[in-house]
């Protein structure tokens, strides 16, 4: 970005989801002075961006929109264009001619919680420890005023964990 006389009269507009990972050099004073902060989009916002993406693909009939937009708090748009190339991609490698509700639910637990691990073998000690571990987290979940909505309990092994308890915010958060 060196060269330029300050009189040229030149923007120059840079983007990223991930300040964190730039390099110093690029951040530093007199390159990009201004900063400006995108927020995640609300749930009205995830609904324009998913109907945007839908138009794209084949999908059936349950497949909403404002359903997927509640299934996904703090999804980006790229997270969300993620979650519909995912499903549609399910959808084929199945052998199906249209995305369902159960690939798109497919995919956002494989985003969010990582691959499932079909290989790993675990005892049936192993499994009722893990069990007896995401129901504590689901007792806890529904006994706590105000607790976020639980979605989801699981003890397939999925990423880094052996199980998993998914919560959503609610309508107001």
């Amino acid at each position: 970005m060196d060269g330029f006389d300050k009189t040229e009269n030149i923007v120059v507009i840079g983007a990223t989801n991930h300040e964190d990972n730039l390099d110093s050099a690029s951040v530093r004073p007199g390159r990009f002075d201004k900063k400006i902060h995108i927020p995640k989009p609300d749930k009205e916002g995830r609904k324009d961006i998913l109907e945007l993406y839908l138009k794209k693909i084949v999908t059936d009939s349950s497949v909403e929109a404002s359903k997927l937009a509640g299934m996904t708090p703090g999804f980006t748009g790229a997270d969300l264009q993620n979650l519909v190339n995912t499903s549609i991609s399910e959808a084929v490698h199945a052998g199906k001619t249209e995305a369902t509700m159960a690939d798109f639910e497919h995919s956002r637990d494989r985003i969010l919680m990582g691959v499932e691990r079909k290989s790993l073998t675990m005892s049936d000690r192993e499994r009722l420890c893990t069990a007896i571990h995401e129901s504590g987290h689901t007792i806890a979940t529904l006994y706590t005023p105000q607790a976020r909505q639980l979605y989801k309990v699981t003890i397939v092994a999925r990423g880094g964990a052996l199980g998993v308890t998914q919560t959503v915010p609610g309508e107001g958060d």
